[in-house]
């Protein structure tokens, strides 16, 4: 399903990459924290490798930090440059899977 429109909508855009950042973000941060907990220096406060247990939750505690933050910051930046796109075209997204197909317009 092929959907053409003109602007998409902040809360749209903010969802959308929430989503894809949290969950990526919590896998790659986990596997850090899990390579914590077995002694290796993936996870770092202070420039100061943090281990075991410590070390895991430390992880869980900056994957948060980092998720937010660029989630909020890659979403100032898209909004800025969706909304000059705007004034040039529409824009065509393409879907799979779609549950409900209704038109709203």
């Amino acid at each position: 399903m092929d959907v053409t429109f003109k602007k998409i909508s902040k809360g749209s855009l903010f969802k959308l990459l929430a989503i894809g950042l949290f969950t990526g973000f919590f896998v790659v941060f986990t596997v850090f924290g899990v390579a914590a907990l077995f002694g290796a220096d993936t996870v770092k406060w202070n420039d100061v490798p943090v281990h075991g247990f410590s070390g895991f939750l430390l992880s869980w505690v900056l994957w948060l930090f980092f998720s937010l933050f660029f989630t909020v910051f890659t979403w100032l930046i898209c909004i800025l440059g969706l909304w000059l796109f705007s004034f040039k075209q529409n824009l065509t997204l393409k879907f799979k899977g779609v549950v409900d197909g209704s038109q709203v317009v």
